[in-house]
């Protein structure tokens, strides 16, 4: 018999520090508001869902989560409700930060959205250089993080992730 799983997203903020044509946040003001739910209700939503499910993943996103500046507090929440893993859904481009997270998280992992691995498509749809995104995943990984890419350029019958 399968495990339960029960999965808890949170949507911490709308502000997003890349401007990309194709998501749902495209056009949002730059005073886009953060998520008012205090880092305890989420604490305590992981709590009661732990009560339900023995396996409980909590998804922080966005507009780019960890431009939060709770993000870190609703990490340690997650962890200290008893999250079996926490997933940070996230485009790398503020992610160095996070490596001290690695060692107070062990089931951190990271979903990166990687829309282009073409510098100039991927520039032209977030607006942002992608050798930055590269370079923090790359630490990441050799930090030792779990890492899992959202990619979406194709090269004949494959998925093109690194060039």
């Amino acid at each position: 018999m399968a495990t339960a799983r029960l999965s808890i997203r949170t949507l911490l903020t709308e502000r997003c520090n890349l401007a990309c044509v194709f998501c749902h946040n495209e056009g949002q003001p730059s005073t886009s508001v953060q998520m008012s739910m205090p880092p305890e209700v989420l604490l305590r939503a992981v709590r009661a869902g732990a009560a339900v499910a023995p396996w409980v993943t909590v998804k922080l996103s966005g507009g780019e989560p960890t431009l939060h500046p709770q993000f870190l507090e609703y990490l340690s929440a997650a962890v200290a409700a008893g999250a079996n893993e926490v997933a940070v859904i996230s485009n790398a481009h503020r992610l160095l930060p996070l490596l001290g997270a690695l060692e107070r998280c062990p089931r951190l992992r990271f979903s990166v959205n990687v829309p282009s691995c073409d510098q100039t498509v991927y520039r032209r749809l977030t607006g942002a250089p992608l050798d930055i995104a590269l370079r923090n995943i790359r630490a990441l990984v050799a930090a030792g993080g779990s890492v899992s890419l959202n990619a979406y350029q194709r090269s004949g019958n494959r998925v093109v992730l690194f060039d």
